[in-house]
Parts: structure tokens; C-alpha cells; sequence
């Protein structure tokens, strides 16, 4: 055999090495994955694990009776509605066991949680005024005060530039 031969076929060991560890770590995640899920359900309460399975959230109600709502990606508090929370795991994690970390969380230390947690507008929530229609284009330009330097400068609509004001 000729030295392109074996680099060939060393070449094509390599790939299917690299194909396998690739496929025993999809299924490490997706066994991590599935403890993590089994694990939520068994700490959810029996109208939690409905609300779950049917919508991908649950209602938490803390010590102090706030409600918050746990789903994916965040967590939304219902009461003054409004505002949304946001904690991250430092090494990534499935998402069950974050919506497990965040219920148990606000359960036992509410006030804790919310020194943690990154607070943000929730963007799924209804706003006051006027609605865009689908096709109305959102303005590429925001409305109101910005801060420039020492002076307060007022966006005004798309092509009408900004006019310094004091």
C-alpha cells in the first residue's frame, strides 16, 4: 500500500470516530434531558404537572402569595403584570432542571430570587395605545429622549434627523 492509501484510511477512521463520540454525546444529553424532565414532574404539584405537560409552564404562588409564571427561557410575574425574570445556569443544563432550580427558588426564597434574578419587560404581554397592524413597519429609529454626552438630544420620526434641545 501506498502512503495515500493510508492516510485515506486514516482520514476515514477519524471521521468515523469524531461520527461516533458525536452520537454517544447526543445521547448523554438527551438521557440528561429525560432525568431532568422525570425529575421536574415529580417535584410538580398535580395542577403544576397539567399546566406543564398541556402548555410547557407552570404557575408557581410564593410564601407571600405572588404568582409567577415558570416557563422556558424565563420566568414571568403575573400579579402587577409586567416584569420577567431571567437566571442562568453557569454550566449549561437541560431546561427542566432550570424551571425545577427557579420553582424551588421562588418557593423557599422569593426575595432571594429576585436579587439574583435579571429582571427585563416581558415582550409577550399586551401593551396600552395604539397597535401596529401586521404589515405597519416598525420605526427604525426610538421615540423619545436619549442621552448624548452632557446633552439631551430628541429623536425625532425616521428622516427628520435629531434636534439638540436643552
Amino acid at each position: 500500500m501506498t502512503a495515500v492509501v493510508w492516510w485515506a484510511v486514516a482520514a476515514a477512521a477519524v471521521v468515523v470516530l469524531a461520527c461516533l463520540r458525536a452520537r454517544d454525546a447526543l445521547a448523554r444529553r438527551r438521557q440528561a434531558r429525560l432525568r431532568a424532565e422525570a425529575l421536574l414532574l415529580a417535584w410538580l404539584s398535580p395542577g403544576q404537572r397539567a399546566q406543564y405537560r398541556a402548555r410547557g409552564w407552570f404557575e408557581v404562588t410564593t410564601a407571600a402569595g405572588h404568582r409567577y409564571r415558570v416557563r422556558r427561557g424565563g420566568i414571568v410575574r403575573l400579579d402587577p403584570r409586567g416584569s420577567a425574570y431571567c437566571i442562568e445556569a453557569v454550566s449549561p443544563v437541560p431546561v427542566a432542571d432550570e424551571m425545577l432550580a427557579n420553582k424551588l427558588l421562588l418557593e423557599t426564597d422569593e426575595r432571594r430570587f429576585l436579587a439574583t434574578a435579571h429582571r427585563y419587560r416581558d415582550t409577550d404581554q399586551p401593551r396600552r395605545g395604539r397597535r401596529r397592524t401586521p404589515t405597519e413597519p416598525v420605526p427604525a429609529v426610538p421615540h423619545g429622549p436619549r442621552r448624548i454626552g452632557k446633552t439631551v438630544t430628541r429623536v425625532r420620526r425616521p428622516g427628520q434627523g435629531i434636534v439638540p434641545t436643552r
